[in-house]
């Protein structure tokens, strides 16, 4: 948080924990309740490969020093008041959310998921309403045909994000090498090509044009 001392961590696992820490006292000031991320959909008898996880995959906090942004292993956006309760969870991805942002206006959040369907939405999240998908456009399809087993499939879409302080900047890293910077109400505004891998981290300085 803002504050320099409050931090949030979470796990992927059957018990989905967060956890609120004041780092420099060493002190675990909250575990969040299981409430809102999905249990195990199958038994303990189940073997692990099959097992469908829950819990945290991405977070985000607002400077209010009290809101967090979960994007979950269940394709659900949560958003809680780590102080007191879960204020509002946002459904509309297909997969497991791999990263959220949030803007500075504290209302705006981005969240993305990893599939071939590359997908990142953009909402306002105290109405709890889905304010724009972005298109396609700039983010690869699977290079492999539907027939292709899975382990050789590529896959496309959101691994991170980062948004600029003018709340329309996004900035995305990409499944297929690529980051992409988007004017989320207007257009793609540059693909950036460099990187030989999958970009697992972005991250924007506040001048809003290096990242």
């Amino acid at each position: 948080f803002p504050d320099g001392e409050t931090i949030v961590s979470g796990h992927l696992d059957n018990h989905a924990m967060v956890q609120v820490w004041n780092w420099s006292k060493g002190l675990l000031l909250k575990t969040l309740p299981r409430q809102g991320m999905a249990a195990n959909q199958f038994s303990s008898s189940s073997s692990s490969s099959k097992r469908a996880k829950s819990g945290v995959l991405a977070m985000a906090v607002c400077l209010d020093c009290e809101t967090i942004i979960l994007g979950c292993h269940d394709s659900t956006v949560l958003v809680w008041n780590w102080s007191t309760e879960l204020l509002q969870t946002l459904k509309g991805h297909t997969r497991a959310v791999t990263a959220v942002a949030v803007f500075p206006d504290g209302e705006t959040i981005v969240s993305g998921h990893l599939d071939n369907h590359a997908m990142v939405q953009v909402w306002n999240w105290s109405k709890g309403l889905l304010l724009k998908t972005l298109p396609r456009q700039g983010m690869a399809a699977n290079q492999f045909s539907s027939s292709s087993s899975s382990s050789k499939r590529a896959k496309s879409g959101v691994l991170a994000m980062a948004v600029c302080l003018d709340c329309e900047t996004i900035i995305l890293g990409c499944h297929d090498s690529t980051v992409l910077v988007w004017n989320w109400s207007t257009e793609l505004l540059q693909t950036l090509k460099g990187h030989t891998r999958a970009v697992t981290a972005v991250a924007v300085f506040p001048d809003g044009e290096t990242i």
